[in-house]
């Protein structure tokens, strides 16, 4: 396996639903507080997610429609490996192959998603990829990503399994002003399913002191994350998409918050329980980039934020 694997019985005994829903109550908090998270960011946003499905009866393997996902969690830092997808930093990328835009100047290396582990989820046929690792450059990163018409154009390169170290560029190559245009995340890969089936609503009776009252919880089979397959969940209009090929895969905004294991492998967040002051990963207000592939292999893109 190329990407490290979420082992999800720990994150679920580390983070039982129950607790978190029994502080809440203490807490008397807005009955909107109780809402699962319907954006992937942290092992605890999952671990409740799973606990939440659970509750609602929607099993991984009978919901209707269901389909194969690949999860990827942000971790803070470089990968151990440079094919491993990744935010920023040093791509898996060859010596003196940096694309540059019309007047010679390096585009701003966004990210890169690694195929390897994830061909069994994939929504379209393997043979459409042009490599195992697609590599996305910006060339304005002062614009926002929008779409193929608007804002910031992406540029798109495929690079094959098995490119050497001593192939591949090192710091010292190129001096490229945007390498670390956003602090360097890399991803843990979870393997599960989404369905498009409707929300269905929990219900938790929530008993502050002498009173008591129902909270209708939703919860939905898919979420807002970066991953391989699954569900497209929209944060805008899904006519959007039309016309750009079939889904492939997302890049989710990283947006930690709170202070236990904000990232997989941060236990407690430096920063305090608050927004971390670093420079990650957004996309205009915590969107989400949908990349598609035409049946020749080309790239589309959209992005859309809330």
């Amino acid at each position: 396996m190329i990407h490290q694997s979420i082992d999800l019985p720990i994150w679920i005994e580390r983070f039982p639903l129950d607790d978190h829903l029994r502080d809440l109550d203490i807490k008397q908090v807005k009955d909107f507080v109780y809402y699962p998270e319907i954006d992937l960011f942290s092992p605890q946003a999952l671990a409740h997610y799973e606990q939440w499905l659970k509750k609602a009866g929607m099993n991984h393997n009978t919901s209707k429609g269901a389909v194969p996902v690949d999860y990827f969690l942000p971790a803070l830092g470089e990968p151990d490996s440079r094919i491993q997808s990744k935010i920023s930093g040093l791509p898996y990328l060859r010596k003196g192959e940096w694309p540059r835009n019309a007047n010679g100047e390096p585009l701003a290396f966004l990210a890169q998603i690694c195929f390897l582990d994830s061909h069994e989820t994939l929504p379209v046929d393997t043979t459409r990829l042009g490599g195992a690792v697609l590599l996305i450059f910006q060339d304005e990163p002062d614009e926002i990503i929008w779409s193929m018409n608007y804002g910031a154009q992406l540029h798109f390169i495929w690079m094959p399994h098995g490119v050497s170290d001593s192939e591949l560029i090192s710091a010292s190559d190129v001096f490229v002003p945007n390498n670390r245009w956003y602090e360097p995340t890399h991803f843990h890969r979870f393997r599960s399913t989404e369905s498009p089936e409707p929300e269905r609503t929990v219900t938790h009776m929530k008993r502050n002191g002498l009173i008591s009252k129902k909270v209708l919880i939703p919860v939905s089979h898919s979420l807002r994350a970066t991953k391989i397959g699954g569900i497209p969940v929209w944060q805008q209009d899904e006519s959007d998409a039309e016309g750009l090929g079939d889904f492939l895969c997302c890049i989710h905004s990283i947006n930690p918050f709170g202070k236990d294991y904000p990232f997989v492998n941060v236990p407690v967040a430096p920063w305090g329980d608050q927004y971390s002051p670093l420079n990650f990963l957004m996309l205009g207000d915590v969107g989400t980039l949908y990349l598609f592939i035409s049946e020749t292999g080309k790239i589309s893109w959209q992005m859309q934020c809330g």
